[in-house]
Parts: structure tokens; C-alpha cells; sequence
């Protein structure tokens, strides 16, 4: 059994299939989601799987014994749902919709309002806003470990307005592109190397982490091929969609 507390539903399915060495797949569509949580999810755009759901219980029964232990929950009253099951494998793989999201490791929405908060005009701050050049297309379509996605060819598409300032560019060089980690949520300041839990906690500073204050991303990478506003470069970490902030010289 496992406490649904700071790092919601997800946090805790994560644990259980980590410690149990095996992974968990999970029907999205019959998590039971506190309605409270429900409410303050949609009305600030966050993910309830991620959220606090205090009062809520996970606990993973052996196959033989689901039939007594729903009979013994709905006898006493208690709500319920059989949501998911123990399969070969890690992580946690959430299925909605035909559609299937593994999850090796999250970011809880707690963070998400400490980050909320961080961006809360002061008077002695300033906002500093960047416009995407670009974006990034390649294969991975969700987040992956990082040598995984820098193991693909990208493509850099340009805003065709900005294509003259790839002049000078020249395949075969290194050049360095700064993005943003739009899907990244809040950060810890002390984080897990690569959620790696059995790994001791760093600062955010000395690690690569997409959880960051500022969520920009800095890679350098080879240049394989430029056409037009389009260049093809290996060796970036960042996935398909990323918006592209700059491009430099490495």
C-alpha cells in the first residue's frame, strides 16, 4: 500500500513498480481522481495524476485475491476502482484513449505553483521574454532519456524570416542551440540525477535537468546538413516540437 501525498497518483505508482522491480500499466480513465482535485486541475490547467490526492490509497493486490478485496472494500463502503496491473518491464505506462504515456519519471504539480509563484511580478524583478526562431522535429514524441533522443537526427526548422542568418553556417561543425523545455513543470532544488532514486540528491545547478528555475535547455551538436531554414544537426536532447530560442557557433 502506498499514500497518495506529494507527488500524486503518478509519484506513487512510479514507487510501488520501482520497488517491486516490475512496471505497472494503469487505465487512465479509471483512476479515481478526488473531485476537489479534479476541480483545481482543470482551473489551473494542471495534471491531476501529478497533484496531492491526500485520502487516497493505492495498494497492489495479487491477482487471486482482487475479488475478495473489492467485495471487502465495497461492504464497507469504501470507493474504489480497479485501475491497473503488474506487467514485465519499468516505469509506469498510462493508456487513455487507445493512446499509452510511460512515465520512468515525473515532476509534481506541488513545484508547479511554487514555480507559479517564483514568476510573480516583484518590484525589484524583471520579466525577460523570448520568441521562439524555431522548432525541433525528429521521432521522439514524449520525454526519454537523453542519450536516447540525442541518438536521432533532428531537424531545426527556422521561421522562414530568420533564414538569412544561417549564412556562414557550414555542415561539418559543431553549433550550439539553446531551447526551452516547454513541458517541463516547477522544479526541487534538490533533484535525483536523471530521477534516478538511488542516486543522492544534487542541486538543480549541477545537474542537466529540464526542472530548472528558468527551463531553457544548452546542447551542442554537428551540423549535418542545412537546406534553406532547415537544418539537420545530431546529438540534440531535445524532442519533437521544442521550440528553438538560438543558434550559435560552438
Amino acid at each position: 500500500m502506498h499514500d497518495v501525498t506529494r507527488g500524486g497518483l503518478l509519484e506513487t505508482l512510479l514507487e510501488i513498480a520501482q520497488l517491486s522491480g516490475a512496471g505497472i500499466e494503469v487505465d487512465g480513465d479509471h483512476l479515481p481522481i478526488p473531485p476537489v482535485v479534479s476541480r483545481f486541475a482543470r482551473a489551473f490547467r494542471f495534471d491531476p495524476m501529478r497533484m496531492i490526492s491526500s485520502g487516497t490509497l493505492v495498494a497492489t493486490v495479487p491477482p487471486d485475491r482482487v475479488e475478495g478485496a473489492a467485495a471487502a472494500l465495497k461492504e464497507a463502503g469504501t470507493a474504489f476502482a480497479v485501475a491497473g496491473r503488474v506487467v514485465e518491464g519499468t516505469g509506469v505506462r498510462i493508456v487513455r484513449g487507445g493512446e499509452s504515456v510511460h512515465h520512468t519519471e515525473i515532476h509534481c504539480e506541488e513545484d508547479e505553483l511554487a514555480r507559479m509563484w517564483a514568476l510573480y511580478p516583484r518590484e525589484d524583478g524583471r520579466e525577460i521574454v523570448h520568441r521562439a526562431i524555431g522548432r525541433v522535429e525528429n521521432d521522439i514524441d514524449e520525454p526519454a532519456p537523453p542519450d536516447e533522443i540525442r541518438a536521432v537526427e533532428s531537424r531545426i526548422v527556422l521561421d522562414p524570416s530568420l533564414t538569412d542568418g544561417l549564412r556562414g553556417l557550414e555542415p561539418g561543425r559543431r553549433i550550439t542551440v539553446v531551447f526551452s523545455f516547454d513541458r517541463s513543470r516547477g522544479f526541487d532544488l534538490l533533484q535525483h540525477p536523471r530521477g534516478d532514486r538511488s542516486r543522492p540528491r544534487r542541486g538543480v545547478f549541477a545537474l542537466c535537468s529540464p526542472h530548472r528555475p528558468n527551463a531553457i535547455g544548452v546542447t551542442e551538436v554537428d551540423l549535418v546538413a542545412a537546406d534553406g531554414n532547415v537544418l539537420r544537426v545530431r546529438g540534440l536532447d531535445a524532442i519533437n516540437g521544442t521550440p528553438v530560442l538560438d543558434i550559435k557557433p560552438a
